[in-house]
């Protein structure tokens, strides 16, 4: 007796693909931030299954694959006095949704920092939501007869040339004397570090050669806007 042929399609809906391996098996796989919800043979249910093998084949056969987004979650924690709020406010946000985050600090007290999944000391921020995020907002009392920084220099210490990888010392002085201490400070806009000496011993070190930019910003007062130095280094 002569042998049939037969024909197998497939379709997706959704973000993701299906494609066949030399045995026949289907390998289903959802593109990053996406999940496999159904996946149909011939009109019928075989459940969310990331492959599928088809023998024996006599007749036609459909596949189809139904792919949607990741869905994740967004916990907000507080530290000291005051608020949070989230726009758009839900339970879980979609794969790549973006979250804007307010600030607000009660009487008497001032917005230090954020930390987790978000970072910076401005009262708003934004989350991409790739995964179950956590953040967390510091607020800290505001200082009675507090005496601001005024102006800060940065001043190297180190000398010679320099390579990647190699530490440059750089002293950092503050005014005025009676500065109110601890103060915050960030070095080219990384962690926020508190301090309390002045002048303020600090290294820096690149990995790339060229021109960069030391940049220090320290601020002690609430409500402040940070003062900062920039010295030029070449590597």
């Amino acid at each position: 007796s002569s042998r049939r042929r037969h024909t197998i399609s497939s379709t997706v809906s959704g973000l993701g693909d299906v494609y066949k391996r030399q045995d026949l098996a289907f390998a289903i796989t959802p593109d990053t931030g996406y999940h496999i919800v159904a996946v149909l043979v011939d009109g019928g249910s075989v459940g969310a299954v990331s492959e599928y093998t088809f023998t024996a084949i006599t007749a036609d056969h459909t596949l189809a694959a139904t792919f949607a987004r990741n869905a994740y979650t967004l916990t907000i924690h507080t530290l000291g006095s005051g608020t949070v709020t989230r726009v758009p406010s839900q339970t879980t946000y979609p794969y790549g949704d973006v979250v804007t985050l307010t600030a607000t600090p009660a009487n008497g007290w001032y917005f230090e920092q954020w930390s987790g999944a978000a970072s910076g000391i401005f009262t708003q921020t934004t989350v991409s939501m790739t995964a179950d995020s956590i953040v967390t907002a510091t607020f800290m009392p505001e200082a009675v007869g507090c005496t601001p920084i005024t102006a800060v220099t940065l001043t190297q210490v180190s000398a010679g040339d320099f390579y990647p990888g190699d530490n440059i010392a750089f002293s950092v002085g503050m005014a005025p004397v009676s500065l109110t201490v601890p103060y915050s400070y960030t070095l080219n806009a990384g962690a926020v570090f508190t301090g309390n000496a002045n002048p303020l011993a600090v290294t820096v070190s690149y990995s790339t050669p060229g021109t960069h930019t030391v940049t220090f910003a320290a601020w002690n007062c609430p409500a402040m806007t940070p003062v900062t130095a920039t010295q030029a280094v070449f590597i």
